[in-house]
């Protein structure tokens, strides 16, 4: 049982049909082809989602087997993904906010099968791909923000306040603006 916010009802055959869902997850994600950040973060949703704000994306992470190890020293970086060892290390210095974006935008580079050498160099480590980190956050932002959790705060709730959605899915304002934008929400 999560302390987290309910936005749902649940009705009896929504709940049958989702446990199915989470049941077969594992086939699911083998079978999906990783096509686009959206589609690939409403998957795992549709598996792990227990329908409650926050959303914990290190609960995802330990489902899909990945653990998170925190790093006090990593500079610049705010996390990385340590493919073959299936590890997120993630700057122990960073805010919460910034942290479960960091654990959400690995889960994006994990599931859309993006990765780096681990035997880089720091300068090589440090390069990115440009589309490579859209798509990774566009994952993040659902993931954190689901869509339909967003909607319902705003057109059933009736909750317009930055402020309160911030706090609501435990996310920063960078993060938060864009998504309403992607939705179609301005302030």
């Amino acid at each position: 049982a999560s302390a987290g916010l309910d936005l749902f009802r649940e009705e009896p055959s929504h709940e049958r049909q989702l446990r199915r869902i989470i049941d077969s997850a594992p086939t699911i994600l083998k079978r999906l082809t990783m096509t686009t950040p959206i589609i690939t973060a409403r998957a795992l949703l549709d598996a792990y989602w227990d329908l409650q704000i926050p959303i914990e994306p290190e609960a995802f992470a330990a489902k899909l087997g990945l653990r998170i190890v925190e790093t006090p020293a990593m500079g610049l970086m705010s996390s990385s993904l340590e493919r073959d060892d299936k590890i997120i290390c993630l700057n122990a210095d960073a805010c919460p906010e910034h942290r479960r974006f960091a654990v959400a935008r690995e889960l994006g580079r994990w599931c859309l099968g993006f990765s780096r050498r681990t035997s880089a160099s720091e300068l090589e480590r440090l390069a990115v791909d440009p589309d490579e980190e859209c798509r990774a956050d566009q994952f993040a932002l659902e993931l954190l923000m689901p869509g339909i959790a967003v909607k319902a705060m705003m057109e059933i709730h009736r909750v317009r306040d930055p402020v309160a959605h911030r706090k609501a899915f435990g996310v920063s304002s960078l993060a938060l603006y864009p998504r309403w934008d992607s939705l179609g929400y301005f302030l």
